[in-house]
């Protein structure tokens, strides 16, 4: 993995990560050592002139948080104290990983505890959890005595793993959108869930009406060969999937996405474009929803409406 980001030359916006938009490219390489193999996970803040990213680095054992600063946004200068945030000791709930970092300068907080990372832990037993940390400058952290401060919860949605997503402020109430699952599998079956709290270092409540954001289940085996240029597929049963929804057909060699644009009756389903291959049952093939794990990327609070982006796997 590496961080992008797109930038046009006509507009100088920022934009999403596309092949083959203008100017875009990998404009964080993966470095040397700690994070020779991947680098991810990227929380950007404007701070006081200077644009500072803290993000996940893997060498291929375990990910620990970095920091890095820009004045542009584009050009990127790592921290000579990187890592930032190191794993834990053995047995703690981060001993096998620190990562997904989300940053807040709290203004009103004393000046030790001027920056406030939430971040995902792993534990030697491949579970993730939620903890907390300090710091006076956004490069020297303490981490919270209470870690984890969101952790999974025993035969529920979230019993395998919680990991952050993203935080939103609202009057004195903080709102962190995480993501949780029932399966050590990374891509399924996770949902997003919500936690509240006023205080960092005081206890974070569980919304009960968790998992706010419900990953879809439709995923079916063809019941009838689907011939290339076709739009209808046949199904043993439709029920799972709804109009306007994005799936995957595939039949593990050929493959694509696209909307369903009706769901005529319980075995049948029109897709919006055609099939670009031949999906026959003897290969295997399969429909299969798009979102069957979701993830809370990014939530805005703007006009009175929240807003989500999330991450979605098939």
């Amino acid at each position: 993995y590496r961080i992008g980001v797109g930038y046009t030359a006509t507009t100088g916006a920022i934009e999403e990560v596309v092949l083959g938009r203008p100017y875009v490219s990998h404009v964080f390489e993966i470095g040397s050592g700690w994070d020779g193999t991947h680098v991810k996970d990227p929380f950007v803040l404007y701070d006081a002139g200077t644009w500072k990213m803290w993000y996940s680095g893997y060498d291929g054992t375990k990910y620990q948080i970095g920091y890095a600063t820009s004045v542009d946004g584009i050009i990127w200068t790592r921290s000579g104290s990187n890592p930032v945030l190191v794993v834990g000791a053995g047995g703690t709930f981060d001993a096998s990983g620190c990562s997904f970092p989300i940053v807040y300068k709290d203004a009103g907080a004393a000046s030790d505890k001027r920056y406030r990372l939430l971040y995902t832990g792993k534990n030697g037993s491949g579970v993730y959890q939620i903890g907390y940390a300090y710091s006076a400058d956004g490069i020297s952290w303490t981490k919270g005595s209470g870690n984890p401060v969101v952790a999974v919860a025993a035969s529920s949605w979230e019993s395998a793993g919680v990991l952050t997503g993203t935080l939103v402020k609202s009057g004195s109430t903080y709102y962190l959108y995480y993501g949780g699952t029932s399966s050590v599998a990374f891509r399924e079956p996770w949902q997003g869930g919500l936690a509240t709290f006023t205080d960092f270092e005081g206890t974070y409540t569980k919304d009960a009406g968790n998992p706010i954001l419900v990953r879809r289940t439709g995923d079916q085996a063809l019941a009838a060969n689907l011939s290339a240029g076709g739009a209808s597929v046949q199904v043993a049963d439709s029920s799972g999937f709804v109009v306007g929804e994005v799936v995957w057909i595939t039949d593990g060699t050929n493959g694509q996405q696209v909307a369903i644009s009706a769901i005529p009756d319980s075995t049948h389903i029109t897709i919006a474009d055609v099939a670009n291959a031949a999906y026959t049952t003897a290969n295997g093939s399969r429909i299969q929803t798009a979102l069957l794990a979701v993830l809370p990327r990014t939530v805005v609070l703007e006009g009175g409406s929240w807003r989500m982006w999330l991450t979605g796997f098939q």
